[in-house]
């Protein structure tokens, strides 16, 4: 159904933006992003 709606924009609806769409992914993916931050800087000093 949300294939058939996309291509309306008379109906008043705003389409999210980009930036803010799935957004519950985005956090979760957070401590992912950090966990492999702190190994990649981690490891790297360790090697310095």
């Amino acid at each position: 159904m949300a294939l058939i709606d996309a291509g309306r924009t008379g109906s008043g609806a705003k389409r999210p933006v980009r930036l803010f769409k799935n957004m519950t992914a985005k956090i979760a993916a957070l401590p992912m992003i950090a966990t492999a931050l702190v190994v990649f800087v981690g490891c790297t000093l360790w090697t310095i």
